[in-house]
């Protein structure tokens, strides 16, 4: 596919590093080649050697010499090779994607999902482009993409994620076609959040995906899909052994258990809620993720309750205003809150404050 139509005038004039392209060479060079082309380190001077990590069954990984050396010395600009192989057969093995299609797709390794979402977006982006977006969404997102003033076309979201009927409204004035084929101010990217959306926690249904492509194919949109809560994130070198050590059942099972913590510490809340906040608030039960969304009906802002009231009693939330596209000084009615750390006595204060503090 040709992305051209979707980058910004200066990812257009971005021009790749010969440089760069040399670090690849770094990884495969055979024994006795004398490379003097590139700017990097002596491994003999660096200060780790070698490693051991105890996993929480008692087995351990052992990262040695020659592994440490490659961790810390400079590598190929999309990741350690084995570690994107290993990512390509997780892509195909969890979201179902063949073979030939993974062949035509590319898999870049990058320090952290933050930074990979605000270089994506800022390429796509020029001062002022439309960026379709949850009506709620993650914060450091928003403030990637607020420096370029972006038009920010809002689409509702309920308990199932991303509405399609409230995407097709925010893009009824245009035809289909005047964005389809147009280079010039239209909509072209849309940005969603399809697994335990944070704040919301909601997650799309299969049919809603569909839905949502097929609206997006209909106007040539480019998805930015953005899925942090599918697997826990790891490190470059330290991720590849720990899969190469587990194998894919032992990550299963890992992912396994880690849901039904999660999910536990979800019961935990809601009952709380349930209990002590019914028809003070309103929630939908978060389908992933580790936030509840709460909206309070009779506050036209929770600014004030969370930030002054709420810390006065010892208990901290976020207010809704952080996740409006539309700033942060916009009043909201919503609240977050996180119930990855907290405890059932802890979960029964925090929502017997709110009840206090409302």
């Amino acid at each position: 596919m040709d992305y051209t139509r979707y980058f910004s005038r200066v990812s257009k004039n971005r021009k790749f590093s010969w440089l760069r392209e040399y670090a690849k060479l770094l990884q495969d060079l055979p024994p006795g080649t004398v490379f003097l082309a590139g700017g990097v380190p002596n491994t003999t001077q660096f200060p780790f050697v070698e490693a051991k990590f105890t996993l929480r069954d008692g087995s351990t990984i052992a990262i040695d010499p020659k592994l440490m050396s490659q961790s810390l010395q400079y590598g190929a600009t999309e990741g350690v090779p084995a570690l994107r192989k290993k990512l390509e057969e997780m892509v195909s093995r969890y979201h179902g994607v063949n073979e030939e299609r993974m062949e035509k797709s590319e898999v870049l390794v990058l320090p952290g999902s933050q930074f990979g979402l605000a270089m994506a977006l800022e390429a796509m982006l020029n001062n002022g482009s439309y960026l379709i977006i949850e009506e709620h969404a993650y914060p450091g997102v928003l403030s990637a993409v607020n420096p370029y003033n972006p038009k920010y076309l809002p689409v509702k979201v309920d308990g199932d994620g991303m509405i399609p009927d409230s995407l097709r409204e925010v893009l009824s004035p245009w035809k289909a076609e005047e964005i389809r084929d147009s280079d010039g101010l239209v909509p072209k990217v849309l940005y969603i959040c399809p697994s335990g959306g944070n704040p919301t926690g909601s997650s799309l249904t299969e049919e809603r995906k569909q839905e949502i492509y097929h609206i997006a194919q209909e106007y040539n949109l480019l998805i930015i899909e953005d899925d942090p809560y599918f697997f826990i994130q790891f490190r470059d070198i330290l991720l590849l052994e720990l899969l190469n050590k587990w194998g894919w059942e032992g990550f299963d099972e890992h992912v396994r258990q880690v849901r039904c913590f999660y999910q536990s510490q979800r019961d935990i809340m809601l009952a709380a809620t349930q209990k002590h906040l019914s028809g003070l608030v309103e929630w939908y039960i978060p389908k992933g993720g580790m936030f509840l969304w709460m909206k309070v009906p009779q506050l036209k802002d929770t600014y004030e309750m969370i930030m002054e009231r709420g810390l006065a009693h010892g208990i901290v939330l976020v207010p809704g205003r952080p996740f409006c596209p539309g700033g942060q000084n916009h009043p909201s009615q919503y609240l977050r809150a996180s119930f990855s750390l907290a405890t059932k006595d802890e979960m029964d204060q925090v929502c017997l404050c709110v009840l206090v503090t409302v």
